[in-house]
């Protein structure tokens, strides 16, 4: 079954054509880039008036939201899409929409904590290249390790029984993005008046 590109890759990426792998890779990195570009452009215009008087968890968490909310807009459109082609994709679309947000919000924290898109954009990449190259040597469950596998519907159970358990990483995305929501001003303010 051709579940197209959000469905994402078989854990031997040897069965899937060059454009497959091409267009997963491309849909990652246009949505690795919305998230960066946007928490780099409001990181780089730290308001001290803003700060002072909302304070650092606001601004954080507003640039989370808006980072998240551009990517879960990118993530309707390509789920749209892909909908009206291939309408099985729906459960597809939604691993992916989760992972999608959970990789916006982990790298918006590392934008704002280093002030820096490179710090953000290429950890964030590298273990997703690492994910889709590498899984097939870790046996079982511990494909978890590789969060790049958390979006793939084809490295799921919903897929088959040899992919990884999809409940345990959508808890985990979800425990992360409300971790992060909650407490990661305070990493970003600590390093930024460390400076």
């Amino acid at each position: 079954m051709d579940y197209g590109i959000i469905g994402g890759l078989p854990f031997d990426t040897t069965q899937s054509s060059a454009m497959q792998i091409l267009g997963y890779l491309f849909l990652l990195i246009i949505t690795d880039a919305i998230a960066g570009v946007y928490a780099t452009k409001m990181g780089a215009r730290t308001d001290g008036f803003f700060l002072h008087r909302a304070g650092w968890a606001r601004w954080v968490r507003h640039i989370l939201r808006q980072a998240c909310f551009y990517v879960l807009c990118w993530c309707a459109l390509c789920g749209l899409l892909s909908i009206l082609l291939l309408p099985r994709t729906v459960y597809a679309v939604g691993i992916f929409s989760v992972y999608a947000v959970f990789c916006a919000a982990v790298q918006t924290l590392l934008i704002l904590t280093f002030r820096n898109a490179q710090a953000g954009l290429l950890p964030v990449i590298f273990l997703q290249l690492c994910s889709l190259y590498f899984s097939k040597a870790l046996p079982g469950q511990w494909k978890l390790l590789l969060f790049g596998n958390w979006g793939s519907y084809l490295r799921t159970t919903f897929y088959g029984a040899d992919g990884i358990a999809w409940f345990t990483a959508l808890a985990i995305e979800v425990a992360g993005i409300a971790g992060i929501y909650v407490a990661g001003w305070r990493l970003i303010r600590y390093m930024n008046q460390k400076r």
